[in-house]
């Protein structure tokens, strides 16, 4: 999953990219790492809020947002692990990514963060040794 946003300003520039990255395959059960990835093609520094507003599905361990500040011409990533509840068909996180110098909120579309969870992985059955008692 690597759905793009990006902001648009006037005279169709395209000052701020972000990218949401995650595992091509997630287990239910097994956390995993959520990156959201933004770049910032501007001459200004651009501070940014990254929120999860919504993670029905999901457990999270760790903070829900990050205020980060992306250098110009730069780029920077904000991580966030997470553990998918049940297999099946579900929803990425709903994030919200707020742009203070240009006043703008970008929200990722649905249809971007849509994935199917694979039943949790099976662990190897361990043999178990049972002591023969002498005769």
């Amino acid at each position: 999953v690597a759905p793009v946003t990006r902001a648009r300003v006037p005279g169709g520039k395209v000052p701020l990219t972000v990218t949401l990255d995650c595992p091509p395959r997630l287990h239910a059960g097994v956390p995993f790492q959520m990156e959201v990835r933004c770049r910032n093609d501007t001459p200004t520094p651009q501070a940014l809020t990254v929120k999860v507003v919504d993670f029905t599905g999901f457990a999270f361990q760790g903070a829900r947002s990050a205020e980060v500040t992306v250098d110009p011409s730069g780029s920077t990533h904000v991580p966030f692990t997470l553990t998918a509840v049940n297999p099946g068909e579900m929803m990425l996180p709903d994030l919200e990514i707020t742009a203070k110098g240009f006043g703008a909120q970008l929200r990722l579309p649905r249809e971007s963060r849509e994935l199917y969870v694979l039943p949790g992985e099976r662990q190897p059955i361990q043999p178990v040794a049972t002591p023969i008692p002498p005769v």
